[in-house]
């Protein structure tokens, strides 16, 4: 779906095809390869395992491997940009952060949809051994990745005018808003609600489990979004000359 509808965004999408010819100096280029080549090994992937092939396990990391490769040049694509506020560090940690929180989440969802759906003792003793841990994870990367982001805030106590300032700036005026919202979103769905099924994970039924954990999905997925806006919006360019 993602990759279907990124070739919306194009002026001709029937000449994406001429995207690759790019690939030994464009990133972008490198980006779209990767990217399919990661959708196209999933795919592979996914049947491997459900044919129950022995060879899917290698296959799988290659799916990974794939992924990393394919985020490391989109983050390649940010940088080349030279503008301050997406440097590697931290374009790369804010994409890193992003596919830790929103896979961890996927999983944990993954997960409970398969036990409800087609009930298993496996499935069972999975959602029993994952529930801990996985919601562990997730408050751990949330409250990283919240903490990282609120860094930039601290420019505002700089007194020149930097691009960093004035994306701060930015966010505490013009894009205040969405700023509350994306603070607001991440912290309940990968704090308060992964806390909360920590606390009731003895208790809860699992369709109670569920909904939940579709709640607690749909806010880090809102709060993701909500943060990939302000690294578009809230970015200082370089004045021009």
């Amino acid at each position: 779906l993602a990759l279907a509808a990124s070739l919306f965004h194009l002026g001709r999408p029937q000449f994406a095809f001429r995207a690759v010819l790019g690939l030994r100096h464009s990133w972008l280029s490198r980006e779209i390869v990767a990217f399919g080549a990661f959708a196209g090994l999933a795919t592979l992937y996914a049947a491997s395992v459900f044919l129950a092939e022995p060879w899917s396990h290698w296959l799988g990391w290659s799916v990974a491997a794939t992924g990393v490769v394919a985020v490391f040049c989109s983050t390649m694509i940010y940088v080349f940009t030279q503008r301050e506020c997406w440097s590697f560090v931290r374009v790369g940690t804010r994409f890193t952060l992003t596919c830790a929180l929103l896979g961890v989440a996927t999983v944990w969802l993954s997960i409970l949809v398969a036990t409800l759906a087609w009930p298993t003792e496996t499935l069972a003793e999975l959602v029993q051994a994952a529930s801990v841990p996985l919601c562990q994870a997730l408050l751990a990367v949330t409250v990283l990745k919240l903490a990282y982001e609120a860094t930039i805030f601290r420019h505002l106590l700089s007194r020149r005018m930097t691009p960093l300032r004035r994306s701060a700036l930015l966010m505490t005026n013009e894009l205040s808003n969405v700023t509350l919202a994306r603070f607001a979103a991440g912290l309940l769905g990968g704090v308060l609600m992964p806390a909360f099924l920590l606390s009731h994970a003895a208790t809860s039924e699992l369709p109670q489990f569920v909904v939940t954990s579709g709640l607690l999905f749909a806010a880090c997925l809102t709060g993701e979004l909500l943060e990939r806006y302000l690294f578009f919006a809230a970015c200082a360019a370089p004045r021009m000359p």
